[in-house]
């Protein structure tokens, strides 16, 4: 396998996942009565509440698809982590956006569950059985074997590729991609994707998962909870409009296409009535014996666009609700976009930068040759510090910061002035508000005239579509 260098453990929280510490739930002292009879016994039963969380995110799949991308070994190098931070359980839960029928999208999230479950205990069959068996979209027959080729180091455009494949590991060369040379693929490229902080493989057993692997279908280890329960909602206006655009729609619902994995502590033990998810095989009408009485309405569009973890009430699911609450991977994410500028020397082409959030590196990389940094999936509301600069000539490694700004994200929708403001800062030109000659630089880069420096209702709609379209 092709081994690109895994970062550091400190900076896996983006662009294609996250993991953290769930909040502790205040549960009050006990309630303690006389027990009735000589054998009767007092017991305490303790709220079903996860101790920490990891995700995966749409972007680690491919399009509409099951099939796990290869740069979702990044995130199994956090779930290692997270894992391996005290007595700790995980069951999984796969989530579909809220368009089409609920179920079609209860297997289609249900599939993408049983991908990163079979990836976990390296179950090939089951891999087998999502690529004999497409779905929808869903159809590894198109992509799986070229994607687990390229990263086995073979070139998939060479006809001699799965010959080559095949020669190497021992099989029948005949060229075909049969059962076989599917299983050898499978094992490899699972073996690449699920690795712990140092790139060696790992998997887990059954006593790692919440069911501890009781049931023959999985219930409680892993579920598809359909489109049920979206941490993002859009406003029915907005829904309206991009129901013409279909790219646009699926971009704006990418957040809610997750698979994630709430780790509890291992003590816990569960028999199958007292959960109440239905297995991956069942249909989406279990799920609804645990909804909220207002759990169809809580699921559409209104008025304005909520949130999940900003109390937008969007969960259907009373139980998956309750666990998510206080869920640090349960929140929206948003893009960044920023140009890169020194005051004297104007955008620095080729920057290199680090993005923070208090005073931890998220991520790290370097912008086009015009100053442009792109960066998608950062976690919205806290306030980041990007610091940027040109490397040293005589440095191969090293690189000088001196710039810093502080940047914002989850403006999309807010029309205040603050909120132009801030997206003029975004844009390279800080501190607009005591300075109109950054706001005439703006009106000239973006050709309006008079370049005056008034922040005018045209010069603040040409910020938002400028930070906000991209």
């Amino acid at each position: 396998m092709s081994d690109p260098q895994l970062p550091s453990l400190e900076t896996l929280d983006v662009p294609g996942g996250s993991a953290g510490e769930h909040r502790a739930l205040v549960t009050g002292r006990p309630l303690v009565v006389a027990a009735t009879g000589d054998d009767g016994l007092n017991t305490i039963r303790r709220a079903l509440q996860p101790l920490r969380c990891w995700a995966l995110e749409d972007v680690r799949f491919h399009f509409d698809s099951s099939f796990l991308s290869v740069d979702g070994r990044r995130e199994f190098a956090r779930l290692d982590q997270e894992l391996t931070r005290g007595a700790l359980r995980v069951a999984l839960f796969g989530h579909a956006d809220p368009t089409g029928d609920d179920a079609y999208n209860k297997i289609l999230s249900g599939r993408r569950a049983q991908a990163v479950y079979a990836l976990l205990r390296r179950d090939l069959d089951a891999w087998e059985t999502l690529y004999q068996q497409p779905f929808g979209g869903d159809n590894w027959r198109q992509m799986a074997v070229r994607e687990m080729l390229l990263a086995a180091g073979f070139d998939p455009g060479s006809q001699a590729a799965v010959q080559d494949f095949q020669a190497s590991r021992g099989l029948a060369v005949d060229g075909v991609a049969g059962p076989n040379t599917r299983r050898e693929l499978f094992a490899l490229y699972m073996d690449f994707v699920c690795v712990d902080g140092h790139g060696q493989p790992y998997t887990l057993g059954d006593e790692d998962f919440l069911g501890r692997g009781a049931e023959s279908d999985g219930a409680i280890d892993v579920q598809g909870c359909t489109e049920f329960n979206p941490i993002y909602l859009m406003s029915q206006t907005q829904a309206q409009v991009l129901a013409q655009d279909r790219e646009a729609r699926n971009a704006e619902n990418a957040p809610n296409r997750r698979v994630v994995g709430f780790l509890f502590d291992a003590a816990i033990e569960l028999r199958r009535a007292q959960w109440p998810c239905p297995s991956l095989s069942e249909g989406s009408g279990g799920c609804r014996a645990s909804f909220w009485p207002d759990g169809d309405a809580r699921r559409q569009f209104g008025e304005s666009a909520r949130e999940h973890a900003k109390g937008g009430g969007t969960m259907a699911c009373a139980f998956y609700d309750r666990l998510a609450r206080f869920s640090p991977c349960e929140a929206k994410r948003g893009r960044l976009r920023l140009r890169l500028v020194d005051a004297q020397l104007g955008p620095i082409p080729s920057a290199e930068y680090t993005i923070e959030v208090s005073g931890r590196v998220l991520r790290r990389g370097v912008a086009s040759e015009g100053g442009i940094l792109t960066e998608p999936s950062l976690p919205i509301g806290p306030r980041m510090v990007v610091r940027f600069g040109e490397r040293h000539p005589e440095a191969d490694a090293s690189i000088l910061l001196p710039h810093r700004t502080e940047v914002v994200l989850g403006l999309t929708g807010d029309t205040s002035l603050d909120a132009d403001f801030q997206r003029l800062h975004n844009l390279g030109y800080p501190d607009a508000r005591n300075n109109p000659g950054r706001i005439a630089a703006f009106q000239v880069a973006v050709g309006i005239e008079p370049a005056d420096g008034e922040f005018d209702e045209q010069t603040r709609q040409a910020v938002r579509d400028a930070h906000d379209s991209i």
